[in-house]
């Protein structure tokens, strides 16, 4: 049995230095014979339906803060979520892919991990068991570094969005001096993918340990 994997990417810029990234850290993956889908909010000609299925939430609304999910567990908004939330209840580990904006996430990607108040709703209601398995994750961060507070803050809510679908996230990165599309490939970043590329295969084999593990306790 090999892992499923969702990697979550923030950027919405197509071709940019996180897009570029995840398609390697995805290609990666699928020859380790992981099952692959991608959720961002551009696709790129690297995301083709033979190597990732894949999922846009571009243009997605945030939480509306309306208390629809305190009732019945489920978002009241029909849009992306209504896929990616069972993706994350389905896979067996989970890779974030991030710009810092201003010591942040992407907008885009914080409407994603604030719809995530519907998975809390969930277990306010008793509808999912809280365990002590959790599903591994992996946050990789990049920035141009001329933010003065760097990219550490953007790793919270991606810590704190994973709790919410019982994650853990067990290797983070930090990558700067990417500004212009394309330089994550440059030689002066190679040290830094390759790091990826190591947490990566860590995190493949962390994940063939939950599905192993939550396939014995279902």
């Amino acid at each position: 049995m090999k892992p499923s994997l969702l990697f979550i990417c923030g950027s919405p810029r197509a071709y940019g230095n996180c897009m570029t990234l995840a398609e390697d850290l995805v290609s990666r993956a699928t020859l380790a014979g992981c099952e692959c889908t991608v959720a961002a909010p551009l696709k790129t000609l690297g995301f083709d339906e033979t190597s990732a299925a894949f999922t846009s939430f571009r243009g997605m609304e945030g939480c509306r803060s309306c208390g629809g999910c305190k009732k019945t567990g489920t978002c009241v908004i029909d849009d992306a979520m209504r896929s990616i939330y069972p993706t994350l209840e389905r896979v067996d580990g989970v890779v974030w892919i991030s710009p810092t904006y201003f010591g942040s996430v992407s907008s885009q990607l914080k409407a994603v991990i604030d719809r995530f108040q519907a998975l809390y709703s969930r277990r306010l209601l008793g509808l999912v068991e809280v365990g002590a398995l959790r599903k591994p994750v992996l946050s990789i961060v990049l920035g141009g570094g001329e933010d003065p507070y760097g990219n550490e803050a953007a790793f919270i809510p991606l810590e704190s969005g994973s709790h919410m679908f019982e994650g853990h996230v067990i290797e983070r990165l930090s990558i700067t001096g990417v500004d212009q599309a394309g330089e994550i490939n440059e030689s002066a970043h190679s040290e830094a993918r390759q790091s990826a590329y190591e947490m990566l295969d860590t995190l493949v084999a962390q994940a063939q340990v939950f599905a192993e593990q939550r396939t014995k306790s279902e």
